[in-house]
């Protein structure tokens, strides 16, 4: 699977607007992102983002994932993907970069379901950072909440992207086999 990113030239406009452009099935879209004094974590998608001048914003599904990056006074718009078809036509999208080979893997996100819940919840916590953390996916106890992502590696193996596709929760034990037991 080879991977490509692509950098929005058209007219100014709102991440919002650019991802739904695209296209890509709403129901498995996710967001984060942060300024300079608030951070949203990783969630689904809503129809309308908060208001702010975000300086990473980031929608991502297992389709692509669009960055808003805020340069100064300007945003600029990225997306990376494995599928280039419907943008190679498109002359609002230029191609910057291509030919990532793309390797799959997770993250592991912060938190665990407290030790009181029965129940799963979408609320964790975690210890060693006093606050709850919710991505807006129940996670039970024997469970970790983790993001699938998507590694970027150019010709000479470096890694130099990592796409987020989706969050999901999975036990601990398939990833301490998946991972070797460490």
């Amino acid at each position: 699977m080879k991977g490509s990113i692509w950098r929005w030239e058209g007219e100014p406009t709102d991440a919002l607007s650019l991802w739904n452009a695209l296209n890509l099935p709403a129901e498995s879209a996710w967001w984060f992102g942060w300024h300079i004094s608030h951070i949203e974590l990783p969630q689904r998608l809503p129809p309308a983002l908060p208001s702010a001048e975000w300086e990473q914003l980031r929608i991502f599904s297992p389709d692509a994932e669009l960055r808003a990056l805020m340069t100064g006074s300007t945003i600029e718009y990225l997306l990376l993907t494995e599928q280039t078809e419907t943008l190679a036509s498109r002359q609002d999208w230029q191609c910057i970069a291509e030919g990532f080979e793309v390797r799959e893997s997770q993250h592991i996100l912060l938190g665990e379901p407290s030790a009181k819940s029965s129940t799963p919840s979408d609320e964790l916590v975690e210890i060693a950072f006093p606050r709850r953390f919710c991505y807006g996916i129940p996670v039970q106890k024997g469970q970790v909440a983790v993001v699938q992502v998507r590694h970027y590696y150019d010709p000479l193996g470096r890694r130099r992207y990592t796409r987020y596709c989706a969050l999901q929760a999975v036990a601990k034990q398939i990833l301490m086999v998946e991972s070797g037991g460490r």
